[in-house]
């Protein structure tokens, strides 16, 4: 079976039948994740030419499989016809290896949200949007003409792509710029991160578990795909100044969460710190530091979505001791603290970056110490109260999460050997096409 085209389409059409009908959005968030537990067991690819070049390609390693899972998990808890929607499209990145497919896919995969989004928090978060796409979708654009004239015929495919379509190098760079800030914003990381605060705490609960948890990896999972595959050269030219700002980003939001009086704010600009970790991890691009990068997408998805759903509790004056205690356990993933997820993605990365970046490692270490502190803080406002009592439902979902990052925390090797490996396949082809396709400008 198709499972991947059969998980976007189902998707879709629960979505819509879901804004009719509330009532069947629950069975379509169901229906959606047995249909990832089968991809999952049965990862076929798939491949449809569209016309013009362009063609539905579906391609899977663990590392897209794993972060499928991971939207198929908070798609079913949140249950809400808008995710349902923006779940198709999520799939549908993370599935497409041809470019302009992807490009559709990383577009639409926004526009619930958008609806979603309450005030001028939406406003902020569809023009910052916009651009990213407007760079992107240029960028892509001009790879198609470059391999037209070098090929006979337009591709989009990633695979055609990497062969070998030579680009000069003054377009290589702007190339790189217009994908590197589409993914930045998509993130998001400093500097493009305007949109985020207001947009986590302005939309409902539930979306903005979903855009912690889900929405920001995908931005990430772009550099590692497309990236530095495509643009091997330039991308290791730049890697100093990608640390560099990946070092600013976390020191940055850090402190901005300190100054933070409303807890969804907190969260969300400790999530961009925490996130500047992987991208000094992209930048070191080596086999420690994006295989970390990878284990901590799945790690902080997992972790950070299981707060914001303690935080919709919180909201609604549902807390008990056994809340307090499953959120203390997320949280001190969150801080990276041994024998938790946490810790195993960002210790991988770190120790991966050190030989690349010691300086910029150094720096972001500090930062995390520092974060912990405040954490533990925030911990003591937020965790040791008691109020009323939240559902067993509830208690269930989050002690579920709770327990995977612990798992993780113990057994890290169930998760990132597997990801080694695709890690390792991904290295190979940008070691190869570096070899091959700069020419002199």
């Amino acid at each position: 079976m198709l499972w991947g085209s059969l998980i976007i389409l189902t998707s879709i059409i629960f979505g819509l039948l879901g804004l009719i009908n509330p009532r069947v959005v629950t069975l379509g968030s169901l229906v959606q994740l047995v249909l990832i537990v089968l991809l999952i067991i049965d990862p076929k690819s798939e491949n449809y030419n569209w016309g013009l070049g362009v063609a539905l390609s579906f391609e899977y390693d663990f590392i897209s499989l794993s972060l499928i899972g991971l939207a198929g998990i908070f798609c079913a808890i949140v249950r809400s016809p808008m995710i349902l929607l923006s779940h198709a499209a999520v799939v549908g990145a993370l599935s497409s290896r041809d470019l302009f497919s992807f490009f559709i896919f990383f577009e639409a995969m926004l526009v619930p949200i958008y609806f979603s989004i309450k005030g001028s928090s939406a406003l902020r978060f569809i023009l910052y949007s916009t651009i990213g796409g407007a760079l992107f979708l240029g960028s892509i654009l001009y790879l198609a003409t470059l391999a037209e004239s070098q090929t006979g015929s337009i591709s989009f495919l990633l695979s055609d792509l990497e062969k070998g379509i030579q680009v000069s190098q003054g377009a290589e760079h702007w190339l790189f710029g217009g994908f590197f800030i589409a993914f930045a914003i998509k993130t998001p990381i400093f500097p493009f991160h305007g949109w985020q605060a207001d947009a986590y705490r302005d939309a409902p609960i539930g979306v903005t578990t979903y855009m912690a948890s889900v929405l920001s990896k995908v931005g990430i999972y772009g550099m590692l795909r497309f990236v530095f595959p495509l643009f091997p050269s330039v991308s290791y030219d730049h890697s100093s100044l990608l640390a560099w700002i990946a070092t600013i980003g976390t020191l940055y939001a850090g402190f901005i969460a300190f100054n933070q009086s409303e807890i969804r704010r907190v969260f969300a600009f400790a999530s961009m710190s925490h996130l500047g970790v992987a991208f000094l991890g992209i930048a070191a691009w080596n086999i420690n530091a994006t295989s970390g990068v990878a284990f901590h997408l799945i790690a902080h998805g997992l972790t950070l979505g299981g707060l914001f759903l303690c935080v919709g509790l919180l909201e609604k004056d549902k807390n008990s001791k056994a809340l307090s205690v499953l959120m203390f356990i997320l949280l001190m993933s969150f801080i990276a603290l041994p024998l938790t997820a946490g810790f195993i993605g960002e210790f991988v990365i770190l120790s991966g970056s050190y030989r690349v970046f010691p300086t910029q490692t150094v720096i972001i270490l500090l930062a995390i110490v520092i974060g912990a502190v405040y954490s533990l803080a925030l911990a003591r406002r937020y965790i040791l109260i008691e109020l009323g009592s939240g559902s067993l439902r509830e208690l269930v979902v989050i002690a579920s999460l709770a327990l995977s990052v612990i798992a993780l925390g113990i057994f890290p090797n169930l998760l990132l050997e597997p990801l080694q490996e695709s890690v390792k396949e991904i290295l190979v082809s940008s070691s190869k096409r570096e070899a091959v396709t700069l020419v002199d400008a």
